[in-house]
């Protein structure tokens, strides 16, 4: 296999990092939307309906956080 073929380019850092966001903001939006839903007495339908919502919310604020900490690593970096 060419060395072309195995070597990790520039972008696969950036696109690492943003699955890393993603990820972690599902899991921590997931939690915190069930955690909001057993503090306001929720039935677990209710809870079971916002629970997509609460996992994109997530993903979007962390992947917003990420966005933000590139911005300031690449201005600090200058």
């Amino acid at each position: 296999m060419p060395i072309v073929f195995g070597a990790a380019g520039i972008f696969t850092p950036i696109i690492e990092g943003a699955a890393t966001a993603i990820g972690a903001g599902m899991v921590v939006g997931g939690f915190s939307g069930a955690t909001r839903g057993v503090i306001r007495s929720e039935s677990r339908q209710e809870v079971e309906d916002d629970a997509l919502r609460a996992t994109y919310l997530g993903a979007v604020v962390a992947l917003a956080s990420w966005a933000v900490d590139q911005c300031i690593v690449y201005a600090t970096g200058i």
